[in-house]
């Protein structure tokens, strides 16, 4: 459920916040003191103000941080004539409260967010409903003027995508206002060998950046795909610092996106080492386990006899990516490095 919180001044703002919480059974009431708002900011939240607008903009400006998080927020008037979506209009559904709640006031919604009022799709909430990380949000505002400007958009994509109309494919990316694709560099002139050849960071860094184009990459709007998955074998007790730096030198090694991972996939036994726990925490992704017999009829992969008589599974890397991926392409099989042994599979759009 939706935490939230509705605030009132006056005994008429009371009232009509008594009527909004028969729409939002499990709301809070509270009474307006400016200070009293940060102890209900929820990034996930919805917050209510029957009050002036003017007020509302004092008392959440110094809390504000970013789109991406910020709650949505709402103003309606004493007399619940308007409803007002002030804040987090779409990635914060605050558009669809208002429109909601207006419906249930018999209200006037007062959406001013530039796609809805040109009937367009807002690129941020399309990203968000079809599992599309951004990567460079700060290009989002200028490929969004362009898109109302001239009411369509290039985009290339790498997966199968049901597109808005306004969406006009291209299959060449470096002509693409909106690039889909799970690497890291979209040009690809150079081999996975080379990458490898480049044994440290900055020599990898480099050729990625050079195979993309630095001018490329200032027009594009980048948007990552949920789309992969990474099996993690483990001895017991690696720390979680050890088990990052393996998965990103696989990543950069392979020209792939660390933003794609849809999520982790491991046997059960290793499902609660604390070392996985804090990265899938600090990554906010989904640990998905699977028992030796669920893993076992997992065909054409690599096996260890050495892991079988240790854990009852023939492996693991390699069956719980596909498992998780539910028999998506293997795209690396197993690589083991120290304590770490990872494996990649890609989702099938």
């Amino acid at each position: 459920m939706m935490p939230t919180t509705i605030f009132y001044i006056t005994k008429e703002g009371y009232l009509l916040s008594k009527k909004i919480k028969y729409l939002y059974k499990e709301a809070t009431i509270v009474k307006y003191k400016r200070d009293i708002v940060k102890q209900h900011w929820n990034e996930k939240g919805l917050l209510i103000f029957i009050m002036a607008s003017g007020i509302v903009v004092r008392a959440i400006a110094p809390l504000l941080t970013c789109k991406r998080i910020d709650p949505a927020i709402l103003v309606v008037d004493e007399k619940g004539s308007f409803v007002i979506s002030l804040l987090s209009g779409h990635l914060g559904g605050a558009n669809e409260y208002a429109r909601k709640l207006a419906e249930y006031l018999g209200a006037q919604p007062v959406i001013t967010t530039a796609s809805d009022i040109n009937k367009l799709p807002a690129i941020d909430l399309w990203a968000k409903e079809n599992s599309l990380e951004i990567e460079n949000w700060d290009l989002l505002p200028s490929i969004s003027t362009k898109f109302l400007n001239k009411k369509k958009l290039k985009i290339y994509s790498e997966i199968n995508l049901c597109l808005p109309s306004e969406f006009i494919k291209t299959t060449d990316p470096k002509n693409a206002d909106l690039v889909i694709s799970n690497k890291i560099a979209i040009l690809n002139n150079f081999s996975r060998s080379d990458l490898i050849k480049s044994k440290d960071k900055f020599s990898q860094d480099k050729l990625l950046r050079t195979s993309f184009g630095e001018k490329e990459k200032r027009k594009q709007l980048i948007l990552r795909p949920k789309n992969l998955v990474v099996g993690i074998g483990l001895n017991s007790n690696t720390e979680s610092q050890e088990i990052e730096k393996t998965l990103k030198e696989l990543f950069r090694e392979n020209n792939l996106s660390i933003l794609s991972i849809h999520c982790f996939a491991t046997l059960d036994k290793k499902a609660y080492e604390r070392g996985l726990l804090d990265l899938a925490k600090k990554y906010s992704l989904e640990i998905r386990s699977f028992s030796p017999e669920e893993i076992n009829k997992v065909e054409n992969i690599e096996t260890s006899e050495r892991v079988f008589q240790a854990t009852g599974a023939k492996a693991v890397a390699e069956p719980c990516a596909i498992l998780a991926s539910k028999g998506g392409n293997l795209l690396i099989k197993k690589q083991k490095r120290g304590n770490v042994t990872l494996s990649i599979a890609e989702i099938a759009f």
